[in-house]
């Protein structure tokens, strides 16, 4: 429309047959002094627990620009496309958000820092519902504007339920047996802003089988604890009990606890998975951090309680100073991470005794596994000294400032999760004696990066350990790559005196 850089009158004249009205503006055109930019986020759409945080990140090339200030803006509009409209990279004037009238776009909270290349949502900022999310980059005083959109999906998670004390339970029939369900939830609510439940409890089956049930006698109504008298509990018999939790508009989820008769005043035992609560993740795998908590309700003050650990395939998990922070005496567990593994489910059973008490009574609760994230591989290249191309191989040695490293992350998946988006890390560790320092070069939703890594200590001949990491949505994490690069710092050009001065140039 505009031929010749240089100051334009433009006029805007309305009428109609009675009178008129004039406008006018004055235009100063100018050419942009750099190459136009580009962006684009590495995904085109995106599946997110409600949940669960979101992470997404934008890409951008200036082209070698450093004429202008640089502005970012992240938007996010409920649109299941993104229309023409919101991609539209039309003039702008020189703030971006008078392009889009706050009434459109959706209001984020205010810890959201929306101006970065990474966008952080916390979990249960958005509904469940189709977005799209718009980046946008322009330079500051120029209505330019380049964008780019990710379609992103939040789904619901399925109903929590909960049933107190732990998966299994031994109980004395000298008392009333009570199930509480008060701690089951929707994970898709805030834990204090939860709505209302209902609660059908059954007996599933006995260690006589299913049909010893009929012999309780219990409401079948929507209240969150079941009571069970004790003079209708048959000693030795293991009882299975089931909770199912429902509301409008969610699939019921149901879960089990089993309950042992015992004879004698026993203690009685509860645990916790205090972890799994605060994470709202109630699988485990190598990378979790574990913590339990027992509960004797009836002990008077001398219960002594002692862990034990097992895998589903009968395995004994040793809960020592090596595996644990607090050793297996005690009504806490604490596990140190990595002593679990990826592949198995574990079995945490308390049990107590007390002087002043009868036996011994116990509580277990179950873990179940969760996988890391398989079937892909990652690869790291790089630009050494004299142009050399590193890959796969070994033999590396680049120049930190100077030479990139390039890593490149495809074909992971996650069983029953194949949409969920995994994090994607690159750390270095640099040691000499026995001192080490760990760096976390990059982690986020894009599979692929590129970044200088830090120099190796002198002493240690330069040399870095650098691992790739891919980590699924629960924190399970496969170590993906690791190898050993030599990092050297930079011979000065002659024109710089310090090393800090010719940093700032490479910038």
């Amino acid at each position: 429309m505009w031929d010749v850089p240089g100051n334009y009158l433009v006029q805007v004249n309305c009428s109609n047959l009675v009178s008129f009205v004039l406008a006018e503006v004055e235009v100063n055109i100018r050419v942009l002094e750099c190459e136009e930019p580009e962006v684009q986020i590495s995904q085109s759409r995106l599946v997110v627990w409600r949940s669960q945080p979101i992470s997404v990140e934008a890409s951008m090339d200036l082209k070698g620009c450093m004429r202008y200030g640089v502005q970012y803006l992240w938007q996010v509009f409920s649109k299941s496309t993104c229309e023409d409209e919101i991609m539209k990279e039309g003039p702008l004037p020189p703030t971006l958000e008078s392009r889009f009238p706050p009434s459109q776009a959706v209001v984020l909270p205010v810890e959201v820092d929306v101006r970065r290349l990474q966008l952080q949502l916390p979990k249960m900022a958005l509904k469940a519902g189709n977005y799209c999310l718009v980046f946008s980059l322009s330079y500051e005083g120029v209505p330019l504007r380049k964008a780019a959109c990710l379609q992103l999906s939040i789904i619901t998670a399925k109903l929590k339920p909960i049933i107190e004390g732990g998966t299994r339970r031994v109980w004395s029939r000298t008392q009333d047996l009570q199930l509480n369900g008060e701690q089951s939830y929707d994970p898709n609510m805030d834990l204090d802003n939860q709505s209302l439940l209902r609660y059908l409890w059954e007996c599933e089956s006995t260690s006589k089988g299913p049909e010893h049930c009929s012999s309780l006698h219990f409401s079948l109504g929507t209240d969150p604890v079941l009571g069970v008298s004790g003079s209708e509990l048959e000693e030795g018999v293991e009882y299975t009990f089931k909770l199912t939790i429902s509301k409008d508009g969610m699939a019921p989820e149901s879960t089990t606890q089993t309950v042992l008769v015992k004879s004698g005043v026993i203690p009685m035992v509860y645990v916790e998975c205090v972890s799994c609560k605060a994470q709202s993740i109630y699988e485990v795998n190598q990378n979790s951090f574990v913590s339990l908590k027992g509960i004797c309700t009836n002990c008077r003050g001398s219960q002594r309680g002692r862990w034990s650990a097992r895998t589903l395939h009968n395995e004994t998990l040793v809960l020592d100073s090596s595996s644990t922070t607090t050793g297996s005496d005690g009504m806490n567990l604490v596990l140190r991470q990595g002593v679990l593994t990826d592949k198995d489910s574990y079995t945490f059973t308390l049990h107590v005794t007390d002087s002043s008490l009868d036996g011994e009574g116990a509580a277990s609760v179950t873990l179940d596994h969760n996988m890391a994230p398989e079937g892909g591989e990652c690869h790291l290249t790089g630009a050494g000294e004299g142009g050399i191309l590193y890959g796969d191989g070994d033999g590396w040695r680049i120049q930190t400032l100077l030479d990139r490293v390039h890593f490149n992350c495809s074909g992971y998946s996650d069983v029953g999760f194949s949409e969920i988006p995994f994090l994607y890390s690159l750390l270095v560790t640099r040691c000499r004696e026995d001192y080490c320092e760990d760096f976390c070069i990059y982690k986020g939703s894009n599979p692929e990066h590129s970044a200088f890594l830090p120099p190796g200590f002198h002493s240690a001949r330069h040399r870095v350990s650098v691992s790739i990491t891919v980590e699924d949505h629960q924190g399970a994490t496969k170590l993906a790559l690791n190898k050993t690069i030599e990092v050297v710092l930079p011979d000065l050009p002659p024109e710089y005196s310090s090393l800090p001065q010719f940093e700032l140039d490479c910038m």
